[in-house]
């Protein structure tokens, strides 16, 4: 593969990397958010329907943790497999031996 379009690639997945840890982040972060918005709101004695609103936020927030989870392991696994098979590559073997450059 040519330099420029392994760059590319490399570009291209260091950056899917980043964006989907960025959004598994974001997630477990709101998931701890609500959590505490909750619990205030049972504290504070609010509505029913107002906790049962924030607990179906909550679940949809826990539902999509899993697959963001799993996403950024498929992404960083595709990342890994890259950056060996280009460093396979890029290393030429030496077809001399020492006694051959004599």
């Amino acid at each position: 593969m040519p330099l420029d379009a392994s760059l590319k690639q490399l570009q291209i997945k260091v950056g899917t990397v980043k964006r989907t840890k960025k959004e598994y982040e974001s997630y477990v972060a709101e998931e701890g958010v609500q959590r505490a918005k909750i619990e205030g709101m049972k504290v504070e004695g609010k509505e029913e329907a107002d906790i049962k609103k924030q607990m179906e936020v909550l679940n949809d927030t826990l539902t999509v943790i899993p697959d963001s989870r799993q996403r950024l392991q498929k992404y960083a696994v595709e990342l890994r497999d890259f950056l060996a098979s280009d460093q396979e590559m890029s290393v030429e073997p030496d077809s001399s031996s020492p006694e051959d450059r004599r």
